[in-house]
């Protein structure tokens, strides 16, 4: 997968430092993709993350990190809540071969519209699946104590499963919840909440945000 040129992206990533609501984040986030449309850096899938969780329940100060934790979420109280993002997708998934395929319709003048087969669509099983391997790998590293967790789930069932998807939020999570102080999934723009010190506790919060 293309990345950023190391100078632009150097640039792009102290502009996101520099920021302190998501509203900015998630606007200086669709500048990087209008300019490199597929480049993929960590760095901007973090501030898509730190954004959307940060409106997913209705907060807006949110400053992102050079170093982890990626980001600091800041509540109405005032407490900073620190927290690592990553990201649950299907493993099988391969960006290259999607950026070349883009390119190779671009390039014949083709659309570059692409179809979703339903066997490709987020499942309860998959969604399972895909939290279980990201939490297992954070809970492999070492974190600062008192750091939380949001794992982006990066898949749709387009409204088909949801109540059944959400129900395999918690056991999915679980390989994490002794790790991190909270352990949430952003999914459609909703927060779920599936763990607190260690003990179960699925909320969603809000409603997608537009």
């Amino acid at each position: 997968m293309p990345k950023i040129p190391a100078v632009a992206r150097e640039e792009w990533k102290q502009r996101f430092l520099a920021l302190s609501t998501a509203n900015e984040i998630l606007q200086l986030r669709d500048q990087v993709v209008q300019t490199y449309p597929y480049a993929f850096d960590d760095f901007v899938r973090n501030a898509y993350v730190a954004g959307k969780f940060a409106k997913a329940r209705d907060l807006e100060r949110v400053t992102l990190r050079d170093e982890p934790p990626d980001f600091v979420l800041k509540h109405e109280n005032g407490v900073d809540c620190f927290f690592e993002a990553t990201e649950a997708l299907d493993p099988y998934r391969r960006r290259d071969y999607e950026y070349r395929e883009i390119m190779a319709k671009e390039r014949a003048g083709l659309s570059t519209v692409q179809h979703d087969p339903v066997e490709n669509w987020l499942t309860p099983e998959k969604a399972g699946q895909w939290l279980r391997a990201a939490a297992f790998k954070k809970a492999k590293k070492q974190y600062p104590s008192g750091t939380s967790l949001v794992i982006y789930l990066n898949g749709s069932e387009y409204g088909t499963m949801r109540d059944e998807i959400v129900a395999a939020i918690v056991p999915g999570t679980e390989p994490a919840k002794d790790n991190f102080k909270e352990i949430w999934v952003l999914w459609d723009s909703r927060a779920y909440l599936a763990w607190r010190n260690g003990k179960p506790l699925p909320h969603m919060l809000h409603p997608p945000v537009t």
